[in-house]
């Protein structure tokens, strides 16, 4: 069977790696990428073999649908050549679109059904959806019928940090020690469900940091998605 993963953010290359190791040994695999932050860095790092396809369309609403519609084009002509059996994805909507439109299977995963615009365009196009026990039955079922969701007890980060192995080289670098530190991780405000809500820019750790700083003598390592925060935090 020749099975096609596509990989649309950096979270999708670190939760399918470990599918697609086990799926090389008796199929055929094939993976679509698109430029979104540290995607196809952790394509590469991990050695993955891909095709690019398309890229990020940024906040505005405009440039979204623009990037959706030049992906879906690189997507099936990619797909018409590959001709894959089956698909599998994290609600990738325009890797989900081409599937049902060539009337591909597939099985999705999500964990974020507060995105509508993201399951709006995705869940009612999937076979199949894999998803928590934890978050709320009746936030999917505007999407999906009951019966075409896989609810699993736990989060899926617990699955793919399981063999973790830190590079400790890491903290010589940023003269760090161990249990010394504490990693932050900015806010997706370019994504549908908080672009509604927050400015591209903005952070709330911008607020928390702070206030904990005062109370302990722990370092604070953060990590921005887009350079708006990064500029931002630099000031404040």
């Amino acid at each position: 069977m020749k099975i096609w993963i596509d990989a649309c953010e950096p979270k999708s290359v670190i939760m399918l790696k470990p599918l697609f190791e086990i799926l090389k040994k008796n199929h055929e695999i094939y993976i679509t990428s698109r430029d979104f932050d540290s995607t196809l860095y952790l394509l590469k790092k991990y050695k993955l073999p891909h095709n690019k396809a398309g890229k990020y369309g940024g906040s505005n609403l405009s440039g979204k649908l623009k990037a959706y519609i030049e992906r879906l084009d690189k997507l099936f002509k990619i797909t018409q050549k590959e001709k894959p059996d089956f698909l599998f994805c994290l609600a990738s909507p325009e890797a989900l679109r081409i599937s049902y439109g060539l009337g591909i299977p597939n099985i999705i995963f999500n964990d974020e059904p507060r995105s509508r615009g993201v399951v709006s365009l995705t869940l009612s196009l999937a076979d199949k959806v894999i998803v928590p026990k934890c978050i709320p039955l009746e936030w999917y079922l505007p999407y999906i019928k009951n019966e075409n969701l896989i609810r699993f007890n736990g989060i899926d980060e617990v699955g793919w940090l399981y063999d973790f192995k830190p590079d400790e080289s890491i903290l010589k670098m940023f003269n760090l020690e161990k249990e010394d530190y504490i990693i932050c991780r900015t806010e997706p405000t370019k994504a549908q469900y908080l672009a509604e809500k927050m400015k591209p820019h903005e952070t709330q750790l911008s607020e928390i940091i702070p206030e904990l700083a005062e109370h302990s003598e722990i370092k604070f390592i953060v990590l921005t998605r887009y350079d708006e925060q990064y500029d931002y935090l630099k000031i404040h």
